[in-house]
């Protein structure tokens, strides 16, 4: 009896997070807005950012391989959608404790899709040495060079 009720109680965690294990949920989690990056160093490059634990991240790559849950740490929430508020699918997640990365994901509601997931790495590791996972292909932003 104990352990049903341990097990509907970390359900119950998982849901109320509106992540799960990536899988499908339309529950309510932490939104995430997207906002507007400058580079500093050329005006006319813009990209799409996410502020995440006082540090913003912008788009870095993507990946030709599927991700396992395996390759993400936890779910934090998903990108609020301007044109539709109930629609909580683009989910973010955190790679690693460095939280260097982000992923974003939609989970669409065909899981015939051919959506694959945007990194995102935060702006403070412009020029160092970050580990950037294999399965993370660079798009190659002139921001990252």
């Amino acid at each position: 009896m104990k352990r049903l009720v341990m097990v509907m109680m970390i359900g119950c965690l998982v849901v109320s997070c509106g992540c799960g294990s990536r899988s499908k949920s339309t529950e309510d989690g932490t939104a995430y807005m997207l906002e507007e990056y400058v580079n500093p160093d050329n005006e006319n490059d813009v990209f799409m950012s996410i502020e995440y634990n006082e540090r913003e991240y912008i788009p870095f790559g993507t990946t030709y391989e599927d991700v396992d849950d395996v390759d993400t740490d936890e779910c934090i929430g998903y990108v609020e959608n301007a044109s539709d508020e109930s629609d909580t699918n683009d989910k973010l997640y955190t790679l690693d404790d460095t939280e260097d990365y982000l992923m974003r994901y939609y989970e669409s509601e065909d899981d015939n899709t051919d959506e694959k997931p945007v990194f995102y790495r935060a702006v403070d590791t412009k020029g160092t040495e970050v580990e950037t996972p294999e399965y993370i292909f660079d798009m190659e932003y002139e921001f990252w060079k």
